[in-house]
């Protein structure tokens, strides 16, 4: 049954990548297309794009240069990159009427009212009270904003911010940004040529929240720098809570974001062009369903100012930051780089890191799990100090380096490599043990089972194997390849998930909800983000309207929560999840169940 299901998906790829040059097939897949939606001439515009199947779910198999259309206005630039499905560009305007953005080859559009005049309002350099800010009027910041901590400033959807030269916002209070997809927050220089500078959070009790909002051209103030990349964050949290929904990083001189003991939750951003994704000093992180592409930028020149994709250092407090369901492509550095902290990372997809696409160093472990790293000068990394670094279904291929214990420094390597039901494949370099302090392997620092690992060293390991794995368009093994069922736990060795970076979305204003694996075969795993306290039950519905499962209603607060149902004595088939919230009932995406 799996593999019949591999190949129907097999099949459906071919299709939507035809659809996705064709007009033949647009009416299968259309373009949100996230953007403000008033503008003045010469404003510069940001533009995400994410081309989504008829069920709303993102195409992740869509890629490539498109262009945007802007009917009756012009664009300074006007082609678009999608990658995997989602596409950013900032863009000057020219227009004196309004206008319609679309992308060729796909259905949908945004419409944009065109400004002549717009209403002003100048910020003070404090907030002392709760404030609300709203779309009648563009609110200009030409000076550091000090917002006091019993105050708390609301910004609604469509609201434009412009902030001057290395401006900076410092809050002691609270903020809440509340976009949508139609009407996005945005937060922008004043200037193309004047980037701004940080929001920093000094919050030591509230939590700011944050959705559909989009922040460009900031981090460019250089009296504020941080972290090992030497810039300033366009976001600070520090001794903070900061939720980040839907939210959009893109074209920054600065790193995204930056953390010191804070606790951060970002969930189905996308976070781009910037001097780096992120730097996390001993925080608790959680990063789900996000993207992260092209650091610094999208050029090829070889930059490396240690601009990762992101970065951890640290665990002061001994907690686990967790990524998952994420797509990290593209940067001059590394993927994701652990030092010294406790992360997971979970059904991720890694691709075209100059450096490693995830490198562990200092101390404590990172756990890999159902993920995929390609093209990367090393795939996996335990590097300096003592990581213990846990690997567990993997595909580790087309890399300089698949899986490497040792590093470019002589500072010496004393951690640990295990890795299970993994594949290794047409690395230059399948496997290597070299630490550079003493010249040589060290003993038993890799410890490799059930894999297939296509190296002369280590294919004498426990039930490992060598071979050429036959993949699919999706990495996972066809019919008749080495490795089939011949994992640990019975299952094919490499890719078990087929969620594997692809989780659903599900948003309305009090409720944020992913679901993950689909398809799925036997646990369902609901995680759930409300925006106020409430009454909570999922129902999951046949296509016939009967309802087959039901859970226990709940009283839950504010915040992320995890539900887990158990549907192995389902059918297979298409259900649809329902989620009831002080009796209101809303429906999230389809779920494929598997047998």
């Amino acid at each position: 049954m799996i593999l019949a299901v591999k190949n129907i998906m097999k099949i459906c790829m071919s299709l939507i990548l035809v659809s996705a040059y064709s007009n033949i097939f647009s009416q299968e897949l259309y373009a949100e297309i996230i953007t403000p939606s008033s503008v003045q001439n010469e404003d510069v515009l940001a533009i995400i794009v994410k081309i989504r199947n008829i069920d709303q779910s993102i195409n992740k198999y869509v890629n490539g240069e498109f262009q945007v259309l802007a009917n009756p206005a012009n664009l300074e630039y006007n082609i678009i990159e999608i990658i995997k499905g989602v596409g950013y560009l900032t863009t000057k305007v020219y227009t004196g009427h309004d206008f319609a953005i679309s992308i060729d080859s796909f259905e949908g559009e945004k419409l944009i009212s065109y400004v002549n005049e717009i209403n002003s309002s100048f910020v003070a350099d404090q907030i002392n009270t709760s404030v609300t800010w709203y779309p009648d009027s563009a609110y200009y910041i030409l000076e550091d904003l000090t917002i006091l901590g019993n105050a708390c400033l609301t910004v609604e959807a469509g609201t434009r911010i412009f902030i001057g030269d290395n401006v900076n916002i410092f809050s002691f209070g609270k903020i809440i940004g509340k976009g949508t997809p139609e009407n996005p927050v945005i937060f922008q220089s004043l200037t193309a040529d004047n980037p701004w500078g940080w929001i920093q959070f000094l919050n030591e009790i509230d939590t700011s929240d944050f959705q559909f909002t989009i922040f460009t051209n900031g981090g460019g103030n250089d009296a504020f720098l941080f972290g090992h990349s030497n810039s300033q964050p366009v976001i600070m949290v520090n001794n903070s809570q900061l939720n980040l929904n839907n939210c959009f990083l893109i074209s920054n001189p600065g790193k995204a974001i930056g953390g010191l003991e804070s606790v951060i939750d970002i969930n189905g951003c996308l976070i781009a062009s910037n001097d780096t994704g992120g730097e996390y000093q001993s925080c608790k992180t959680s990063i789900v369903n996000s993207y992260f592409l092209d650091f610094p930028d999208k050029t090829n020149t070889q930059v490396d100012d240690d601009n990762d994709a992101i970065y951890f250092y640290g665990n002061s407090s001994n907690q686990l930051s967790v990524i998952d369901s994420c797509i990290f492509i593209h940067g001059k550095d590394d993927g994701i780089d652990h030092n010294g902290a406790n992360l997971q990372i979970l059904n991720c997809w890694i691709q075209d890191f100059d450096h490693e696409g995830v490198a562990a160093s200092n101390s404590n472990a990172i756990y890999i799990y159902n993920s995929l790293v390609k093209n990367c000068q090393q795939g996996i990394e335990a590097g300096y100090g003592s990581p213990n670094v846990t690997i567990d279904h993997c595909v580790v291929l087309e890399n300089e380096t698949g899986i490497r214990f040792g590093d470019s420094y002589y500072w010496g390597c004393s951690g640990q490599i295990t890795a299970t039901n993994c594949i290794l494949s047409g690395n230059f370099d399948n496997i290597k043990n070299y630490d550079l302090l003493t010249q040589g392997p060290v003993p038993d620092a890799i410890d490799i089972s059930y894999s297939l690992t296509n190296d002369p060293e280590f294919d004498d390991g426990l039930m490992c194997i060598n071979g050429v794995p036959l993949f699919d368009a999706n990495y996972f093994l066809l019919e008749g390849s080495p490795g089939i069922g011949f994992a640990s736990d019975g299952k094919d060795l490499g890719l078990v998930d087929l969620n594997l970076g692809y989780g659903l979305e599900f948003f309305n204003p009090v409720l944020t909800v992913e679901v993950y694996p689909n398809p799925v075969v036997s646990s369902l795993y609901i995680r759930y983000n409300l925006k106020e306290t409430l009454s909570v039950y999922f129902e999951l519905v046949g296509m016939n309207g009967n309802i087959v499962k039901i859970t226990k209603p709940e009283i839950k607060f504010s915040g992320y929560e995890l539900k887990v149902l158990n549907i192995e004595k389902l059918d297979q088939g298409v259900y649809f999840l329902r989620v009831i919230l002080n009796g209101s009932t809303y429906q999230t995406n389809s779920i494929i169940k598997l047998q």
